[in-house]
């Protein structure tokens, strides 16, 4: 007998070879909503094929006895770059078996600018209660957190305690030195170019050992006539301060994008800001050429994860203070293996002998001899054989933007990878090589990219968000950026709403939300230890050419009480339901991940993992719903600390 639906319900429908790409049959699943008693006259389909959108499925019950069931069904298939899509019309007839429904179809399958296809097969059929997320708290906390407490750092779950603070106190203090940017011959509200003005004021503040440079309420124009106009910070301890973000608030306003001096390379235009650049060299030579610092010591022995000790060997010139850890793969490519592992997946930049794996900052407290005392735990294992040193980078250090917003000119609708301007014309701010920076109170409105932190040691981004015309990145995290905190962020539509690449270790971002649909995006990266924690919104995607991808993270990864977005950024009518691809983030942790789709997570061999798992591939738990705590950042800057 059929059964006797319920009033609210979702009837999953799989139509075994309904429709073809190349000459080979493909399934699709349907999806139908019953509400009220009644079925909702249109459905949605989604295939493995035709995986760019959920296709519209017209849903009529022919008939509806005690024994059989019988539905017309008209589907409208959208093309995508693989599938040139169609249309296609079935009769579906069920019968009763086990706890659900079975039968067959038959029907035409009618591809674009192609002959139709006749098709027919079996059908499988079962009603499933509308899936939703519970309010109730678990009665207990996750058993990742019991590890933590006997292991600490040299466990699973990293130590994010300290994201954002450069020592126990603020860092370098700004002097309250206080130049005004209207002294140097800015005038807000006049349609004149203030670039000139804002540099002379910033310059001469660095040339009195740093202090506030303080903008004045109103409009300030910059890029009028010039696309490669550059306002720059090159020494520490300056603090930008505008009279607020808001309408009565200081904005800054750009004419004309950045463009690529190689236009076939569209990413160069991101070497003309058009707001701000913080670094000890021109973009382009931090790109093309970046100077790097000497070797100053060179690691004995082997530490572990968690650790807090090296030993160096003798001759060093070590002193209290913060530098560059790298560890090269050997010959045998045994630790971009042990990064990797278990899949072991990696493109080709990253099985290269020699290469920096490994790179992440360090600040050690004190030097005794031949042996330094850190201020945090070691985020993973050194080993002599990956011939591990110590190197001093200049880093521009205790630097602030607060309060203002940035605006710019552009009109255009975003499309991805169009050209230099829609990729990186109209990014925002601009940072190299820079510690305790602090980004705070802005708005960034129609920008290709809000901010950037590159090879950054324990800055903070906090309180700000994108507004206006969607946009290409909201706020990276690249190269050898360390401890590093993104808090209570609006990423707004920005396609890669947060972006990592490169060695990033240790950082984490806490309380951000994304609007629909925008994604945190991974580019290639062996990172270490990010948390993702009490996001709101997003997927996990990921770009990258196939010389960079996979991996798209190393091990440490770690999403907490996610509460994800549905849609997929490059495919913006596809829902996503994966949270995280094993094959390409090694060891991986989810917990408290949750939305409003079920969701699953794949292992290291692709396999769906739809409940609570744990195994050398990663760590799944409460998954499909809430945990405690709220925040695992909160959670140990509170003081939870591990053994």
């Amino acid at each position: 007998m059929i059964p006797a639906w319920p009033d609210r319900g979702v009837l999953r429908l799989v139509l075994k070879g309904a429709v073809f790409r190349e000459a080979q049959s493909q399934d699709l699943v349907i999806t139908a909503v019953r509400e009220g008693g009644l079925w909702e006259p249109q459905a949605d389909a989604v295939g493995a094929t035709f995986n760019s959108q959920v296709h519209p499925v017209r849903w009529v019950v022919e008939q509806e006895t005690g024994t059989q069931m019988v539905l017309q069904l008209r589907a409208d298939l959208h093309p995508d770059p693989w599938v040139s899509g169609g249309s296609a019309v079935w009769r579906v007839v069920l019968q009763a078996s086990g706890s659900g429904l079975s039968g067959t179809f038959s029907g035409r399958f009618i591809p674009f600018r192609r002959d139709e296809i006749a098709v027919s097969g079996s059908a499988e059929a079962t009603m499933q209660e509308p899936f939703t997320v519970t309010g109730a708290i678990p009665d207990r906390h996750p058993l990742i957190l019991e590890e933590w407490k006997r292991l600490g750092a040299s466990g699973r779950l990293g130590d994010w305690s300290r994201s954002g603070r450069v020592a126990d106190g603020d860092g370098d203090c700004i002097p309250d030195r206080v130049l005004r940017a209207v002294d140097y011959g800015v005038r807000p509200d006049s349609g004149r170019d203030a670039t000139l003005g804002l540099q002379s004021a910033i310059d001469a503040c660095a040339a009195s050992g740093g202090g506030v440079v303080e903008l004045p309420p109103g409009r300030l124009d910059i890029a009028l006539d010039r696309d490669d106009a550059l306002i720059a910070i090159r020494s520490s301890r300056i603090h930008l301060r505008g009279a607020g973000s808001g309408p009565d608030g200081t904005t800054i306003y750009a004419h004309r994008p950045g463009r690529a001096d190689v236009r076939s390379n569209p990413w160069r235009a991101g070497q003309f800001p058009r707001l701000l650049h913080i670094g000890p060299a021109h973009p382009r030579v931090m790109d093309d050429a970046p100077p790097m610092g000497p070797i100053v010591g060179r690691i004995l022995g082997s530490a572990s994860r968690g650790d807090r000790q090296l030993n160096l060997a003798v001759g060093h010139t070590v002193t209290p203070g913060i530098y560059l850890l790298e560890q090269h793969d050997p010959a045998d490519l045994a630790l971009g293996e042990r990064l990797t592992a278990p899949s072991g997946r990696r493109a080709a930049n990253w099985r290269k002998p020699g290469r920096s794996l490994v790179a992440h900052y360090i600040r050690v407290l004190t030097v005794a001899g031949d042996r330094l005392e850190l201020d945090h735990p070691l985020p993973f294992a050194v080993d002599p054989g990956w011939e591990p040193h110590l190197r001093q980078q200049g880093l521009i250090a205790g630097c602030a933007v607060t309060d203002l917003r940035f605006a710019t000119a552009w009109d255009s609708v975003f499309e991805h990878h169009r050209n230099d301007i829609h990729d990186n014309g109209w990014d925002g701010i601009r940072t190299d090589r820079v510690s305790g920076l602090v980004l705070r109170n802005l708005v960034f409105e129609s920008v290709t990219t809000a901010a950037s932190l590159k090879d950054a040691f324990a800055c903070r981004i906090e309180g700000c968000r994108i507004t206006g015309n969607p946009g290409h990145n909201g706020f990276g995290l690249g190269g050898t950026s360390t401890r590093c905190l993104l808090l209570r962020l609006h990423f707004g539509r920005a396609m890669h709403a947060c972006n990592m690449q490169g060695t990033i270790a240790q950082n984490a971002i806490v309380d951000c939300e994304g609007d629909e649909p925008s994604g945190i995006d991974f580019h290639g990266s062996a990172g270490i230890d990010t948390l993702i924690d009490r996001l709101t919104g997003c997927v996990c995607t990921g770009g990258g050419s196939d010389a960079n991808v996979p991996p798209r993270h190393g091990p440490g990864l770690v999403f907490w009480n996610w509460r994800c977005g549905t849609f997929h950024p490059y495919q913006a009518n596809r829902p996503l339901t994966c949270v995280v691809d094993g094959r390409e983030m090694a060891r991986f942790i989810a917990v408290g991940v949750h939305g409003r789709r079920p969701l699953h997570v794949l292992d290291h061999t692709g396999r769906i993992i739809a409940e609570d798992a744990q195994g050398d591939w990663g760590w799944v738990e409460h998954l499909n719903r809430r945990t405690v705590p709220g925040s695992l950042w909160n959670w140990q800057v509170a003081g939870s600390s591990g053994a």
